[in-house]
């Protein structure tokens, strides 16, 4: 059963999220994430309990899709009900009428920290991104801004980046 019927989709708020989603489901939730041990972690900290407490299976589909979503949105056949996505979509994806507002009537917005909520989702994890470096190849002098990460002449070698 898809619960959304204005075929959109919700961005995932952990236990915050499903229980908005629980106030109008019946049977089940489809919850996209980006599988592997993320998804793993987030079924076992907080899909399966909510569905201990509410009776409601959490049916986990994934990798998260953006083009996927995108689409189902706009043929008007949603399948997913919550999906796990990174803050800079669900920003644009809301602007562009991809998402749902979240129902504050059942979430306690006050609850989660105001940085990492707006209307149409919250933050489930995070995460940063650090500048590393081995002590024994800069000779003393320790690079102390991300401008060091691109300074080849002051700080030779390789370089390695997260590939998105």
């Amino acid at each position: 059963m898809v619960l959304n019927k204005r075929a959109t989709a919700v961005l995932a708020a952990g236990v915050l999220a499903f229980s908005s989603v629980a106030a109008i489901a019946a049977e089940s939730v489809n919850f996209v994430s980006w599988g592997g041990s993320t998804q793993d972690f987030q079924k076992e900290a907080w899909a399966a309990p909510f569905s201990k407490a509410s009776g409601i299976t959490v049916v986990q589909d994934g990798p998260t899709d953006y083009g996927k979503l995108k689409a189902m949105v706009e043929s008007g056949n949603v399948q997913w009900d919550v999906v796990d996505v990174e803050a800079d979509f669900a920003l644009r994806a809301a602007s562009e009428g991809l998402l749902e507002p979240l129902d504050f009537t059942t979430i306690k917005r006050d609850e989660i920290d105001k940085r990492f909520v707006t209307d149409h989702g919250a933050g489930s994890f995070f995460f940063s991104f650090v500048l590393g470096y081995n002590e024994s190849k800069v000779g003393g002098k320790a690079p102390s801004d991300w401008a060091a990460m691109f300074d080849t002449k002051t700080y030779p070698g390789k370089r390695a980046l997260y590939k998105w």
